[in-house]
C-alpha cells in the first residue's frame, strides 16, 4: 500500500468517495460486501475489503462490479468469478499506462519504474485465488501486438494472465515508450523491496528482510547463512562486500543473486531456578470493566529460568534470543535490571542481544521469568494460539530457547 501511495498517490488524492449501492446497516453486518469507489471523472479506483478481524466473512460467489462513471458503466471483470474470503484489493479503472488507457485490471497497481528511452515499468500484484485480466480501449489493439485478447463491452480483455517475474505484456506503439506490465504474485509482492541500488531504482523480491542503504543493496537473515534475491533492473556488475556474492542465472526479467556466509552457532542453556507458584484471579476494573495488569507483588509466583550463553561469534550482524513459552507475561533480566517483556500471544519472543550493551561478545547470565496464564483469564487469544491447559488451572512453561545469528550482505557500488 505505500508503494501504491508513493506511485499513483497523485491520482488517487484528488478523486472523491462513492458509495456503493449495497452498504453495510451497520458494523455487525458482515453480509453486504465492503466496497468503495474513489474516482475523478472517469478514472478512479476500486476499493474491496473481505477481511474483518476476528470474524469470518463469507466468500462472495459470482461476482461483477458495475461502476457507474461520466463516460459510462465500466463492468468487470468479463467473466463472473468467486472472491476468495479474506481478500483485499484495489482495482484500477481508466488508469493511465503512460499515453495508453487501461481500462480496467482485476490486479492491484504497486508501482512504477521509468526506464528512460526504454520505457516504462508498470508493476501489478495479483490476489490469490483471482483471474488476472486487463482490459483496454479498441484503440490499443495495435499496441498489443501478438498479446491473445477477446472483445468484450466493446474492449480488448487479456486474460488468464500469469503472475510471476516475467513480463506479463508490453505495449509497443509508434510515437511512444514502450510500456511493460510485470504482474507479481500476491508472496512474491509481500516479498518486494523498491529503492535505489547504484542509482537506479530497482525491484528486489527476496525471503530475507532487505533495504537500501548508500546506493547498496543490503540483505539481512535471521539464522538463515544463504540468502536469495532477484533484482530488476539487473546489476551490472555485483560488488561482493563482505561476503561472497553470485549472480546465478534469469528468472524472467529479474537477475537473482545468491549470497552464502559460513553458519555461526550461539550455545544457550536454560537451567530451572524455581516452579511456578498459584496465579491469583485476574482483577478486574476500569471503564471497559476488562483485565488488569498484575500488581508488581503478583510477579513473584513467575516461574524462573537461568540463561547461560556461549560467545557471538564474529562476523555476524549480531544474534537474537528466541524464546518459546506458554504463559501469562514473560520477562528477561539482566542481573537486577528488566531489559525486556512479553504479553504472551502464540508468536515466538524474539530479543536482539545487542541491546544488553555487553562490551563483550558474551553476555552474562540472564534470567527468564514466565507469570503463569490462568486457564480462566478473561483475555482475548486467537483460537489457535489458545493453550491446551490439559485440566490444569494454570501454565508456565519454557518450551524452548536458542540464539539465531543474524547474517548481513551488502550488494552494489556505494554512492560516494
Amino acid at each position: 500500500f505505500h508503494y501504491f501511495l508513493n506511485d499513483f498517490g497523485a491520482r488517487l488524492a484528488p478523486m472523491a468517495v462513492r458509495k456503493p449501492d449495497q452498504v453495510p446497516a451497520d458494523q455487525n453486518d458482515l453480509s453486504a460486501p465492503r466496497l468503495s469507489v474513489r474516482s475523478r471523472g472517469d478514472q478512479g479506483f476500486l476499493f474491496y475489503n473481505g477481511h474483518v478481524r476476528q470474524y469470518a466473512l463469507a466468500a462472495p460467489r459470482d461476482v461483477r462490479f458495475s461502476v457507474n462513471l461520466p463516460g459510462g458503466a465500466v463492468t468487470l471483470p468479463r467473466k463472473a468469478l468467486d472472491i476468495p474470503a479474506g481478500s483485499y484489493f484495489i482495482w484500477p479503472l481508466d488508469f493511465d499506462l503512460d499515453g495508453h488507457r487501461l481500462a480496467y485490471a482485476t490486479a492491484q497497481p504497486v508501482a512504477r519504474l521509468d526506464q528512460g528511452e526504454a520505457g516504462s515499468v508498470y508493476v501489478f500484484s495479483a490476489q490469490d485465488g483471482i483471474p488476472v485480466e486487463f482490459a483496454f480501449g479498441p484503440e490499443e489493439r495495435a499496441c498489443l501486438g501478438a498479446v491473445a485478447v477477446e472483445e468484450a463491452d466493446g474492449r480488448l480483455v487479456a486474460g488468464g494472465v500469469q503472475p510471476g517475474l516475467d513480463a506479463a505484456l508490453t505495449l509497443r506503439c509508434p510515437g511512444k515508450r514502450p510500456v511493460t506490465v510485470l504482474v507479481l504474485s500476491q508472496d512474491q509482492a509481500r516479498k518486494l523491496a523498491i529503492g535505489r541500488v547504484e542509482g537506479r531504482r530497482r525491484l528486489v523480491i527476496s525471503e530475507a528482510d532487505a533495504w537500501f542503504q548508500d546506493g547498496r543493496l543490503v540483505l539481512r537473515s535471521i539464522g538463515k547463512p544463504a540468502m536469495r534475491a532477484a533484482v530488476y533492473p539487473p546489476l551490472a556488475t555485483p560488488v561482493k562486500a563482505g561476503a561472497p556474492v553470485r549472480v546465478s542465472g534469469r528468472d524472467g526479467l529479474f537477475q537473482v543473486l545468491e549470497a552464502s556466509l559460513p553458519a555461526q552457532c550461539v550455545a544457550v542453556t536454560a537451567t530451572p531456578i524455581r516452579p511456578a507458584g498459584t496465579m491469583p484471579p485476574i482483577r478486574i476494573g476500569g471503564k471497559a470493566r476488562a483485565a488488569l495488569q498484575p500488581d508488581p507483588e503478583t510477579f513473584g509466583v513467575s516461574a524462573a529460568w537461568a540463561l547461560k550463553l556461549g560467545p557471538v561469534p564474529k562476523g555476524v550482524d549480531g544474534a537474537l534470543l528466541d524464546i518459546d513459552f506458554t504463559g501469562d507475561v514473560a520477562r528477561l533480566f539482566d542481573g537486577t535490571r528488566m531489559v525486556d517483556d512479553w504479553y504472551y500471544n502464540g508468536q515466538r519472543w524474539q530479543f536482539g542481544l545487542g541491546n544488553l550493551g555487553t562490551p563483550t561478545p558474551t553476555p552474562g547470565p540472564l534470567t527468564l521469568t514466565v507469570l503463569p496464564l490462568r486457564a480462566d483469564a478473561p483475555i482475548y487469544l486467537p483460537k489457535e494460539h489458545r493453550p491446551d491447559f490439559g485440566g490444569q488451572a494454570q501454565v508456565a512453561e519454557l518450551r524452548s530457547v536458542k540464539v539465531l545469528p543474524a547474517y548481513r550482505v551488502e550488494i552494489g557500488r556505494s554512492a560516494d
